[in-house]
């Protein structure tokens, strides 16, 4: 999803990739607020572990649109650059960071919906359930978006970089579809997932020796 330097000029500005890196960032921050509050619990005790974890939930729930924003505006400032045809790579790439963005987006409905409680529309207990449901299915897709962004970018400058780089970018992935099933992995997973997102992001935004 990344446009390599390279091939929009030496002059060309950076400011929509260090976008995508601090939309990376913040995403971080937000799972980790919910790593903190735990892995979602059985039915049973769903209702009163929202209202124990409530401020975790709203702040990831506020740092999730925040990291949307930023990594939108970073996606419209590399498209409005481009002046060459997108590969086979390139176009996976775009349609996996699409897939992420737009997961993120149900995540924040889905979330705020048990974050923030509506006056007089309180949720059955099958509704909450449901919903918590949602909320999973939409960190899962946003993992998987991911991976897939980040493999096919990998792919694609994988003559432009070093073999380190397209090692740790394999890593990259890796933890993505670790992260990709919140329901069954430690609830550090995807926050350790995410801050490797974001390292990896910003070595594949630093200029290359020689550039």
């Amino acid at each position: 999803m990344i446009q390599d330097d390279a091939s929009h000029g030496q002059g060309a500005p950076r400011w929509p990739q260090w976008l995508l890196v601090g939309g990376a960032a913040v995403w971080a921050v937000a799972e980790a607020l919910r790593g903190v509050a735990g892995r979602v619990p059985p039915t049973p005790e769903l209702g009163s572990w929202i209202a124990a974890h409530l401020g975790l939930l709203q702040g990831a729930n506020e740092l999730t649109m925040l990291a949307i924003v930023l990594v939108v505006a970073s996606g419209v400032g590399l498209v409005s650059r481009r002046q060459t045809p997108v590969g086979c790579s390139a176009a996976l790439s775009w349609t996996g960071g699409t897939l992420a963005v737009a997961s993120m987006l149900l995540l924040v409905l889905a979330e705020g919906r048990l974050a923030y409680p509506i006056p007089g529309l309180t949720l059955a207990p099958d509704a909450l359930t449901l919903v918590a449901s949602v909320v999973l299915a939409a960190r899962h897709m946003a993992a998987l978006g991911w991976a897939l962004a980040l493999g096919a970018f990998t792919v694609a400058l994988r003559c432009a970089r070093s073999a380190t780089w397209g090692v740790a970018g394999v890593v990259t992935v890796v933890c993505q579809l670790m992260a990709s099933f919140p329901w069954t992995s430690a609830p550090w997973t995807p926050t350790v997932a995410a801050l490797v997102l974001v390292g990896w992001l910003v070595a594949a935004v630093r200029p290359q020796d020689g550039s």
